[in-house]
């Protein structure tokens, strides 16, 4: 590493330094322990190396020297690692990694970091016009660029073994696992595929302003002269990818804009979230600003599921007629919470879950207290969760819906009918979903304080309420029959909601 900083009692600051790594697992930074460091008007960026012949791979300990390509990364080389209980925070600097990971984490106990009024970008790739010389630089650069054009073209092979590397651009801008909280404070985020990533226990990130209010407690920054402004983000895939985690998630507010290739906000099904947005943009080039999902990591190859039988969707209503699936509310630390508040948002949201496996009456058969819990491992019950969405004070215009999704791919626009291979491990983390009726998932839909949704197509919903002051604009069909939501009035069952005034 460039420096390492570590031990339980360290504080450390990082001034003016300029530190530029090249070769694998050569990050510039990594702090451990206890220690505090702030960094500031410092520039990091690290490059990928070149593996030695015979090397044959593998991950975990100190046999991590390439990103886990199961989950959709590719790269050997991380700019930033933070262990144990270490804080970073970082402040009108420029973070950087060619691919891999810029902010990232290992081995967790509680880490910390914020960036603020800093560049935080995966280079490998990036537009030459995307001027790195500093944030402010950047982000008015960023601005005046075409989005499909920050990135190069997706040429995405990895080559002859997953060690192998390639000259595509690949990366996330934050690696939150474990009890890590990250925050973004007035800074600009510009990454290849992922911006976040939240996964395992009570991973959380932050995206707002940098006012003195959300500074209070980061080390390092009293008696420095902050100025207040909005985080941006740009992504060529997804916004926040989650999954595996409890009592985590991701929270978007003071005005930051979210600009993203495929989706906003990736949910793998294996994991209980909170997603909060309140007085920001959210932009999604495909049109999908949430999408909902079984995992799809790649460790055994994915294959679409088959859509359910006609009797495998007779014995999941049986389960619903008998108490067993409930897809009309939502469990705390079990299903997905999703809180729009403040804000106008073009796009649509599907929860696309519940489709990797069949739920069958010996899911529910009580397990022995002392089973042990696989994430990697999850019975189709426990793979199969609800969406709550809750707007307030939201113009939506867009579907919300259960769906059945699909993996396509992005270069050739095809669907994949026989299992993703590795070498097109981009494709994971989103679908192409399509409105279907319920099958063991729900989507509860709650508008609330003035909100209107704007209905754009045939969607599917479980539970639906809206308050005295909300507007549906659309026709609402609740088990066939047609009906006036009335305010107050929680309805149930298999909700069909149309285009159209009612």
């Amino acid at each position: 590493a460039g420096i390492l900083v570590c031990g339980d009692d360290t504080e450390t600051i990082i001034e003016n330094a300029d530190i530029c790594n090249y070769g694998t697992v050569r990050s510039t930074f990594v702090a451990g322990g206890s220690a505090k460091v702030l960094v500031k008007n410092s520039r990091f960026s690290a490059h990928e190396g070149v593996f030695e012949d015979g090397w044959a791979g593998g991950f975990g300990g100190k046999k991590m020297r390439n990103a886990p390509w199961m989950g959709g990364f590719e790269g050997n080389c991380r700019s930033t690692n933070l262990l144990d209980k270490a804080e970073a925070n970082y402040f009108n600097s420029q973070i950087m990694s060619e691919k891999w990971g810029v902010l990232s984490t290992d081995n967790n106990k509680g880490c910390k970091s914020t960036a603020i009024n800093s560049l935080i970008a995966i280079t490998g790739g990036l537009n030459e016009k995307v001027d790195t010389s500093s944030e402010s630089a950047a982000r008015k650069s960023l601005a005046k660029l075409p989005f499909h054009e920050i990135y190069g073209e997706i040429t995405r092979d990895l080559g002859g073994k997953p060690t192998s590397s390639s000259t595509h651009p690949g990366g996330y801008g934050t690696y939150s696992i474990g009890n890590t909280t990250v925050k973004f404070a007035g800074s600009t985020v510009v990454t290849a595929d992922y911006a976040n990533t939240c996964v395992n226990a009570a991973a959380k990130v932050i995206y707002c302003a940098s006012t003195p209010e959300n500074l209070e407690g980061v080390f390092g920054t009293d008696g420095l002269e902050i100025k207040p402004q909005n985080t941006v983000v740009y992504t060529d895939k997804v916004g926040v990818m989650l999954q595996r985690g409890n009592g985590g998630g991701v929270t978007i507010k003071d005005g930051t804009v979210f600009h993203c290739g495929v989706t906003c906000f990736s949910v793998k099904s294996n994991g209980s979230f909170h997603i909060d947005v309140d007085d920001s943009t959210l932009i999604s080039e495909s049109g999908m600003i949430l999408c909902m999902m079984d995992d799809d990591d790649l460790h055994n190859g994915i294959e679409d599921p088959a859509s359910p039988t006609a009797e495998e969707l007779r014995e999941a209503k049986d389960l619903i007629s008998e108490g067993l699936l409930d897809l009309t509310q939502a469990t705390p630390n079990r299903d997905v919470f999703v809180h729009f508040s403040n804000m106008a948002i073009n796009g649509d949201c599907f929860n696309a879950s519940g489709y990797r496996a069949h739920i069958t009456p010996a899911d529910y058969a009580p397990k022995p207290a002392d089973a042990p819990f696989n994430p990697f491992a999850m019975s189709a019950k426990d793979a199969a969760r609800n969406l709550e969405l809750r707007l307030e004070n939201v113009r939506y215009s867009g579907a919300i819906s259960t769906a059945e999704g699909h993996h396509i791919d992005r270069l050739e626009g095809n669907r994949w009918l026989s299992p993703v291979p590795l070498c097109k491990w981009y494709n994971i983390a989103f679908l192409e979903c399509i409105p279907k009726m319920p099958y063991q998932a729900g989507v509860i839909v709650k508008l609330e304080k003035g909100s209107l949704w704007n209905v754009t197509r045939t969607c599917y919903l479980t539970s639906l309420t809206l308050d005295e002051s909300s507007t549906l604009k659309g026709q609402v069909f609740v088990n066939g029959e047609a009906v006036q939501p009335a305010p107050g009035v929680t309805y149930t069952g298999t909700i069909l909601v149309e285009p159209g005034r009612r």
